[in-house]
């Protein structure tokens, strides 16, 4: 596996890196919290699913 990446992966990954970050900053964590989670990464699958090639 090369790590060659376009700029929609980049994106993508820095996006959900960043709002891991956020969430679990303080140390705690409650259902919404893991909803949010959630649902960044299904928006992100939806992302790369309809995404052209």
């Amino acid at each position: 596996m090369d790590l060659n990446f376009n700029l929609f992966e980049v994106v993508a990954v820095i996006i959900a890196v960043v709002i891991a970050n956020l969430i679990s900053l303080d140390g705690r964590s409650n259902w919404l919290e893991g909803m949010l989670l959630l649902a960044t990464y299904a928006i992100l699958g939806a992302a790369f699913y309809f995404h052209p090639v």
